[in-house]
């Protein structure tokens, strides 16, 4: 059958129209006719080429030419090409530097979407952040604006007798808004930054406990029950995740000294005890993935970072490759005793350095670098017998008998060092 052919719009065609209005079938016809005509000449105007063959200018056009155009098909998507390993340690080494930065906190406003907060109900027996839940009993100075009831409202500041004070957002007597505190050493919090609705900490936070610790997160109903970052007294990260009543939850990480990080699903108590839990090496790639106590290795095995997933919004979640045959144990040297396995090779160690004949005249074997790398980058892992300084021994006790002996970062007045029979 032979398709119907759409002829440009013309003084001829438009006459056809009366002038009057009419609600007749043929009349109806014409004018939807007539606008029909009308769109497809703009649609041929606005898309004719600069060579003058578009309809817009008035030439002859075939049967063909004046057909609907076909949209070609969709081609199907593909996906996007797999991340290298190269490109995934870049990402999670970019992460992790988000994390760090302690600077990155951001109290001028609040965040109340809930995009980084636990949906769960808070439990009864959740520790609260709270450092005045009453000030009934408190003595303190008020300033600051009140109501009609003479009841706290607007911008106050609180000056207690104990020298503490906290400031912020008053509305009928109960705090909502913005309030910063400290307090003294008989509360669990020393320091608050944070947000009150309806005299509730809700959304962002940033709070020091009486130990020392910093935490940069969010709460709910007064507890910490979301996206939290952990740092040391001297505000140096130490751990990253969810909480939830106040304990890590899920998915969490830990932050080494060296740059080295343990990841995985923490128990009740909010601890990296059990499996699938891994050790990953400063190079953001290599691994250790096995059985975890408390943050230390019991068994584990090598692994390389595959891919990165993200849990609620903003945890990273490490997904590694098929772990290898052999199998790493928690081997902690003592004053006589080393390891035993000591040709099992460390798989970060394998891709950094390796060991031949030195270059250096007298010399035996030397280790080299395996590869270019970056300055200030870990080449390996020095491990030993572990001493212990003697009560009388001189300030240069660490200097005497070889030159092998290190500082031993888990004992500020011992050692490590080789054993004798290896010493020269």
């Amino acid at each position: 059958m032979a398709s119907a052919v759409v002829l440009p719009m013309s003084r001829e065609v438009k006459n056809l129209v009366p002038e009057h209005s009419s609600s007749t079938l043929l009349e109806l016809q014409l004018r939807r006719r007539d606008r029909r005509n009308k769109h497809f000449l703009l649609n041929v105007s606005g898309s004719g080429s600069g060579s003058g063959s578009g309809l817009a200018q008035g030439s002859a056009s075939s049967e063909a030419d004046l057909s609907p155009v076909q949209n070609p098909a969709p081609s199907p998507s593909t996906p996007p090409a797999p991340k290298t390993g190269l490109e995934l340690s870049a990402e999670l080494e970019q992460w992790i530097k988000q994390m760090e930065n302690w600077d990155s906190r951001e109290l001028r406003c609040n965040d109340l979407s809930g995009r980084c907060t636990m949906s769960s109900l808070i439990s009864k027996d959740a520790p609260t952040i709270e450092p005045y839940p009453s000030l009934d009993k408190l003595a303190f100075t008020y300033q600051g604006g009140r109501d009609k009831e003479r009841k706290f409202h607007g911008r106050g500041s609180l000056e207690f007798d104990n020298g503490c004070s906290m400031s912020g957002e008053w509305k009928n007597g109960e705090r909502e808004g913005k309030f910063r505190m400290d307090a003294d050493d008989k509360t669990q919090v020393c320091f608050l930054e944070c947000f009150y609705v309806k005299n509730k900490i809700q959304g962002k936070v940033c709070l020091q406990f009486s130990t020392g610790v910093w935490v940069s997160g969010y709460a709910k109903d007064s507890v910490l029950h979301g996206f939290c970052k952990y740092y040391s007294p001297d505000k140096k990260l130490t751990h990253a995740g969810m909480t939830r009543n106040g304990k890590l939850f899920g998915t969490c990480w830990k932050f080494l000294p060296g740059g080295g990080l343990v990841v995985g699903r923490v128990d009740s108590e909010g601890e990296f005890s059990g499996p699938n839990i891994a050790y990953i090496y400063p190079d953001f790639s290599t691994g250790l993935l096995g059985v975890f106590k408390e943050g230390d290795m019991v068994t584990a095995q090598a692994v390389t970072l595959q891919d990165l997933r993200t849990e609620y919004n903003c945890i990273k979640v490490p997904v590694f490759s098929t772990p290898k045959e052999d199998i790493f144990r928690l081997e902690k040297s003592t004053t006589t005793w080393l390891t035993e396995n000591t040709m099992l090779e460390d798989p970060y160690e394998k891709l950094t350095v390796y060991v031949k004949t030195s270059n250096t005249p007298g010399a035996s074997d030397g280790l080299f670098a395996a590869r270019d790398l970056k300055c200030n980058t870990i080449a390996a892992f020095y491990n030993g017998i572990r001493k212990q300084r003697p009560p009388d021994s001189a300030s240069t006790w660490q200097d005497q008998d070889n030159a092998y002996k290190i500082f031993d970062p888990t004992n500020k007045t011992g050692v490590i060092d080789i054993l004798p029979k290896h010493q020269v």
